[in-house]
């Protein structure tokens, strides 16, 4: 998989928490795509050693970094998707990937970010997300 290159349907259960960052430099930012706190405090793609900054909630093309801001959702329950989701993943950590960002995944590996926990299991390919727990 990789970065999102369209915008992406945000399901969310609860009231997210709506907040406007910096976006980091000529990066364009799609509706639905989970996205990090860079080393310089922008908003960026997910890359090894970061943090998780939210779900993007509207698009928005940036030019110089911090030029624009970029609304990021986070403090709620969002579907997201997976590849390869069972059941018994329910309470496992979730991960997005520095390769992918509309792509969660419960195993971890070094290029792993934490986003939340599964709460509660949809499909192979789908679960809910809490973002408000980022801890074991």
């Amino acid at each position: 998989m990789t970065a999102l290159a369209a915008d992406f349907q945000i399901e969310v259960r609860g009231i997210p928490s709506i907040t406007e960052v910096p976006g980091a430099n000529s990066i364009t930012f799609y509706k639905g795509g989970l996205y990090c706190f860079q080393a310089d405090g922008y908003v960026g793609q997910p890359a090894d050693g970061l943090s998780f900054a939210g779900v993007c909630w509207s698009n928005k093309v940036n030019g110089a970094s911090g030029t624009e801001r970029v609304q990021l959702a986070d403090g709620a329950i969002f579907l997201m998707t997976f590849a390869g989701l069972a059941i018994a993943n329910v309470g496992d950590l979730v991960y997005v990937t520095a390769a992918d960002n509309s792509l969660a995944t419960v195993t971890s590996t070094s290029n792993s970010l934490v986003c939340g926990k599964l709460v509660e299991f949809v499909s192979a390919t789908q679960g809910w997300v809490d973002t408000r727990i980022r801890v074991a």
